[in-house]
């Protein structure tokens, strides 16, 4: 209980600290990027200044639901330990260079929901609705269509995986319209839809090792609780 308050009034500190200076540019990244999506279940930021500019000695993030640039997430949790990057390049080209990590854990929810908004979203989709939900490891996409005078419907099997720059992307292993495999250009289409998923452009993640599909989640964690 002790620590949740300490957390609270510490990210409440910085929160307004940031507000009122708006010279922490680690800081103003981090709210920048960051928008609570339910006010009842704000997202927690705390960072404690290091020795000079660019050091964090302690950074925490925690909570949820939230987006996380153009990433729906439910629920995030970040924690690092002597946390060094390039100030001046975060301020200047709002780039996070991350320079060293004493210790760094990352967890982050996706729900199905939040990625059929994404399939659903745009305006060239309002005669299109679909639903995306999870099963052994895939993605499943199943939906209707209008196009002109034609009605149908689809589905799609993808496979998600991380890359090196801790993204996540979706490679298509199946996609058929009205039942007949589709042609190349509605996969592509359905891949920019679905990618990337960018998880490691909040705090310059370092490497995000391990991808799951849990119910109706997918959750992606880099590191271990500390």
């Amino acid at each position: 209980m002790l620590a949740a308050g300490t957390l609270l009034l510490t990210s409440f500190g910085a929160l307004i600290g940031s507000a009122q200076q708006g010279t922490d540019p680690l800081m103003k990244h981090l709210t920048g990027r960051l928008t609570t999506i339910d006010k009842q279940k704000p997202v927690l930021i705390a960072v404690t200044p290091g020795g000079g500019a660019g050091q964090a000695k302690e950074l925490k993030i925690a909570g949820g639901p939230a987006m996380m640039k153009d990433v729906r997430v439910e629920r995030l949790d970040v924690h690092a330990l002597d946390f060094v990057y390039d100030a001046a390049k975060l301020t200047k080209e709002s780039d996070l260079a991350v320079k060293s990590v004493g210790k760094f854990y990352m967890h982050a929810e996706v729900s199905a929901a939040a990625l059929t908004d994404r399939v659903t979203a745009g305006k060239n989709t309002k005669e299109l609705s679909a639903t995306v939900s999870f099963d052994d490891g895939k993605a499943i996409i199943r939906g209707n269509f209008k196009y002109s005078f034609i009605r149908g419907n689809f589905e799609a099997l993808l496979t998600p995986s991380i890359r090196k720059n801790n993204q996540i992307v979706f490679s298509i292993d199946k996609l058929k319209v009205l039942s007949i495999p589709a042609p190349k250009l509605a996969r592509r289409k359905l891949q920019e839809k679905m990618t990337p998923l960018d998880m490691g452009d909040l705090v310059g993640a370092p490497r995000i090792d391990d991808l799951r599909i849990e119910g109706d989640r997918m959750k992606v964690t880099g590191g271990k609780p500390f």
